[in-house]
């Protein structure tokens, strides 16, 4: 009988064991340590924040503006996540959608979507992966 006890207990210690590394090899893999979100996103547009002016307004586009791109619930979520993600990683620049302001920020993270850009905006800079700082015209 002693025999059976200390082999169920040395059965559980050793299971116990195999759990503990399964945990930790699962907590240290790639797949735990990626980056989230808003840092992702305040990566995104950190080249793009040193060209804008301090505590300004300026306008914001994006692959969504046109109300034809819209296909489903999940892209007006989507949409207005990007959007408060961006004036998150753009603070003290407050965003405003539209494009009536001197400076239109662009964030034109759907590249299946074809981007129709208004004849009055200009280039300034593309900074990659979808962010565009483009200079109104008429402003």
């Amino acid at each position: 009988m002693r025999f059976f006890s200390k082999l169920g207990m040395g059965l559980i210690i050793g299971y116990s064991f195999f759990e503990s590394f399964q945990l930790f090899k699962e907590l240290t893999s790639t797949k735990f340590l990626r980056i989230d979100l808003i840092t992702q996103h305040d990566k995104r547009y950190h080249e793009i924040r040193k060209a804008l002016p301090q505590n300004t307004t300026v306008g914001y586009i994006s692959s969504l503006s046109d109300p034809k791109n819209i296909l489903s619930v999940d892209d007006i979520t989507h949409e207005v996540q990007e959007y408060y993600l961006a004036q998150y990683a753009l603070s003290p620049v407050v965003l405003e959608r539209g494009k009536d302001y001197s400076f239109v920020v662009g964030n034109f993270y759907r590249p299946d979507i074809k981007i129709e850009t208004d004849k009055n905006l200009t280039i300034i800079k593309d900074y990659g992966n979808g962010v565009l700082l483009l200079k109104n015209n008429l402003k």
